[in-house]
This record gives C-alpha cells, sequence and structure tokens, in this order.
C-alpha cells in the first residue's frame, strides 16, 4: 500500500540522512586531527554537497592524491564513506 511504501521510504531517507550528518562528523575530526584548526563549517552545513573552504592549490593536491572535488572545494558529501575520509 502507499503507506506502507512511505513508511520504508522514510526510513531510508533517514538513513541516507544520517549516513551524510556521520560523514561530515567524520570529515571534521579527520581534518582538525590532521591539519588542525576549526572546521566547524563542515558540520553546520547541510545536504549532499559540502564547501571545504581549500583553496584552489590545496584542492589540487586532493585531486593528484585520489580525492575529487570541484576547484571551489565543493565536496560530495554522498561519496564519502569510512574508508575514503
Amino acid at each position: 500500500s502507499d503507506e506502507v511504501l512511505r513508511g520504508i521510504w522514510e526510513k531510508e531517507l533517514e538513513g541516507m540522512a544520517n549516513r551524510i550528518k556521520s560523514m561530515r562528523g567524520a570529515l571534521r575530526d579527520r581534518l582538525e586531527g590532521k591539519l588542525g584548526g576549526d572546521w566547524s563549517h563542515i558540520t553546520q552545513q547541510i545536504g549532499m554537497f559540502s564547501y571545504t573552504g581549500l583553496t584552489e592549490q590545496q584542492v589540487g593536491y586532493c585531486t593528484e592524491n585520489g580525492v575529487f572535488m570541484l576547484k571551489t572545494g565543493r565536496i560530495s558529501m554522498a561519496g564519502l564513506n569510512e574508508g575514503n575520509i
């Protein structure tokens, strides 16, 4: 029924949102642990994408090492997992 399908969809949606939120926290922890400084803007943003605040030169270094994002430092949070943070 429509109610059953909606319930399934809501659980899947909640799971995806929680996973992205968890990845934001993990990314922030990793950045603060490796680089120091305040990376709270990562966890203050919402949605599937995040602006990292990296410079174009820093983005270039990341890209050379297999971490892909736009030159502006915008990254897909949905593309992150425990194995690539």
